[in-house]
């Protein structure tokens, strides 16, 4: 069983952390089944990269960029989202930042702080 026995026919996705890597995998594969994709992510140049591959798809793409962290853009984005695309049927929770820090017990408080805030506080405020 492939994605062919799978469908997102008139579906709306949002993908967090959807620029790159998984997210970017799965904003893609989200399209190759109908699904029309909003990949989000801090950075825009790997934002529109996934938006062309979206596209290439046949479906539509409204990237965003986001910082998951910032509460009054994530209600900005979806009410972009929608009026663009759609309301939003999928939400797939893929945000996260994994710094290159070396030795753990070296790193800094703020980068810790950092990243518990994307790849914690992003999962419980994107839903909300």
């Amino acid at each position: 069983m492939g994605l062919d026995a799978f469908s997102l026919e008139d579906s709306v996705a949002v993908v967090p952390g959807g620029s790159r890597g998984t997210g970017e995998r799965i904003a893609v594969s989200m399209a190759e089944v109908k699904a029309d994709v909003a990949p989000v992510a801090h950075s825009e140049d790997a934002l529109e990269a996934t938006a062309e591959r979206i596209e290439a798809t046949g479906q539509s793409a409204a990237p965003y960029p986001l910082d998951v962290t910032d509460d009054a853009a994530i209600e900005a984005m979806f009410d972009d989202v929608e009026a663009t695309l759609g309301e939003v049927d999928v939400l797939v929770n893929n945000a996260g930042t994994n710094p290159r820090f070396g030795n753990a017990r070296k790193l800094d408080i703020e980068t810790w702080q950092r990243t518990i805030e994307v790849n914690v506080g992003g999962v419980v405020a994107l839903p909300d």
